[in-house]
């Protein structure tokens, strides 16, 4: 709604404009504390609607192995920059029921910077699976740097790890 005023701020919504000057749409901003260990520097970070995915990364490795997936750095001089828009990452027992673990911690880092990080339980069950999948994001990266989604260590015996992210490139 243009001219919308936030009740509780006082706050006119922000508008998205074209290079014209004409309206595209209305976004709303908010800063959330998210609660946890899923912090994405303590915002709420959504896509634009009509964004379409066009790359999609994915790592199933062998049992008692480190799930890590990367979108390689972009040319240098490019200016292009990775958005990672979801998340999924899931730990998985295998027949035989794993040994009670410390959680397992996943990573997305833009470069060496870790930007977003969770810890999953490792489950103790044969066939249980324990996961995280996370839509609609927006993480922008830095221009010319790979993107890495991973967990820090194998899960151990009986254990398998999956990782997968989606994403757009700007300029």
């Amino acid at each position: 709604m243009p001219g919308f005023k936030d009740s509780v701020t006082g706050k006119r919504e922000p508008e998205l404009l074209s290079k014209d000057g004409n309206q595209l749409t209305n976004v709303a901003a908010m800063d959330i504390t998210i609660s946890g260990e899923d912090q994405v520097n303590d915002h709420l970070v959504v896509r634009p609607p009509a964004m379409s995915i066009t790359n999609w990364k994915y790592h199933v490795p062998a049992e008692n192995t480190k799930a890590t997936i990367a979108a390689a750095a972009s040319t240098a001089g490019s200016g292009i920059k990775h958005v990672v828009t979801s998340i999924q990452a899931s730990i998985h027992a295998a027949d035989g029921a794993p040994t009670a673990a410390a959680p397992a911690v996943v990573s997305l880092k833009d470069g060496s910077n870790v930007v977003w990080s969770s810890s999953l339980a490792v489950p103790t069950v044969a066939g249980q699976v324990n996961q995280i999948s996370i839509g609609g994001l927006w993480i922008v990266g830095t221009a010319e740097t790979a993107m890495t989604l991973e967990f820090t260590a194998a899960a151990g015996t009986d254990t398998f790890e999956c990782v997968s992210f989606t994403y757009v490139d700007i300029v």
